[in-house]
């Protein structure tokens, strides 16, 4: 629908949050409420893109007003064109493990889709850099949402092309996004070695 079409004036800084709401017609764990959001990124330094997450926060956290750590996941494979991305499905949390944990301990759930690159430009399967800033990216965004408050801690999980992905985002967080505090990395069956 329009919500993943950008405007018409796309700010050149990676990590700004377009737009965002929240996740209708879902069905999500219980004690859990979603948004999906459209925010700036970039494939490499010279091919700007924009990208779609979505935000999974418990509906009662730990007591208090402090920022929630963050848990950044990167998906496996679910295809290479825009109508395959885990935001557009009915169960956007599937795949994640440890769901129940995750919502007693009030943690919040930031899920990129990966970019999409204007005008046909590359699309970063397997390619590392891109789905990496793609997911660092996300979190910026999200630390931009009225709804939540987000601390710079963040572990970053990810399956497969996710596990790929979440090496990447280790490797390339400091140097692409200082800000974004990376505690720890799990890379669950990454797709690595394909030759």
């Amino acid at each position: 629908d329009a919500f993943y079409d950008p405007p018409a004036n796309v700010p050149g800084q990676p990590g700004v949050l377009l737009r965002s709401e929240p996740l209708k017609h879902v069905t999500l764990p219980a004690g859990m409420l979603g948004w999906r959001i459209l925010y700036t990124t970039t494939v490499n330094d010279t091919t700007p893109a924009t990208a779609v997450a979505t935000v999974f926060a418990p509906i009662n956290g730990p007591a208090g007003p402090r920022p929630r750590p963050v848990i950044m996941w990167e998906h496996g494979t679910t295809g290479v064109m825009q109508k395959c991305m885990p935001s557009l499905v009915s169960v956007p949390t599937a795949g994640i493990p440890a769901l129940d944990q995750v919502v007693s301990a009030g943690l919040v759930i930031v899920a990129t889709d990966y970019s999409f690159a204007e005008k046909g430009g590359p699309h970063p399967y397997l390619i590392g850099e891109g789905e990496a800033r793609a997911a660092l990216d996300s979190v910026r965004a999200a630390r931009q949402m009225p709804e939540l408050s987000l601390d710079e801690r963040t572990v970053v999980w990810g399956h497969s092309q996710g596990g790929h992905s979440a090496l990447w985002t280790g490797i390339i967080g400091p140097r692409y996004a200082p800000d974004v505090k990376i505690i720890g990395v799990a890379a669950i069956a990454p797709a690595a070695n394909i030759k």
